[in-house]
């Protein structure tokens, strides 16, 4: 079965906040080898759909631009953290380097689960108190 790949702004279909080409410019500009079509392809919808889906909360605006887009960005009523108001016609440059960033390390790694710090002595989670993490 072929891949089905859509980078389009607001659409119903859309899976990827970037596209082909502009992923690997990015890895270009960074030295790094291109990416065939369908292995570019396959990250982007990969890493799109982990980055909507375990950030969507952090997000302060809930309301998608198109309420049948697919993608939850473009946003409206969107602010950048300056307060700038951020256009609800495009994806954020933040939001697709983050998708960038993310087909970079998961071509070295299993999951793109964030790794987790190794600086952290303790936390707290909700319901179950303090939890010491210390290594020392």
């Amino acid at each position: 079965m072929a891949i089905v790949f859509n980078s389009t702004v607001s659409a119903s279909g859309a899976n990827s906040y970037a596209s082909v080409a502009e992923l690997n410019q990015y890895r270009e500009n960074l030295g790094l080898s291109v990416l065939s079509e369908s292995a570019a392809q396959v990250a982007l919808i990969r890493a799109t759909s982990w980055l909507d889906n375990c950030y969507r909360s952090y997000w302060k605006t809930q309301e998608k631009a198109v309420s049948t887009q697919a993608l939850h960005w473009p946003q409206d009523g969107a602010k950048d953290f300056a307060g700038t108001q951020l256009s609800k016609t495009a994806i954020p440059a933040q939001v697709q380097q983050a998708v960038y960033e993310y087909t970079i390390r998961a071509e070295s790694q299993t999951t793109l689960d964030p790794v987790p710090s190794t600086n952290v002595k303790s936390q707290e989670l909700e319901g179950l108190g303090k939890q010491d993490s210390s290594t020392e």
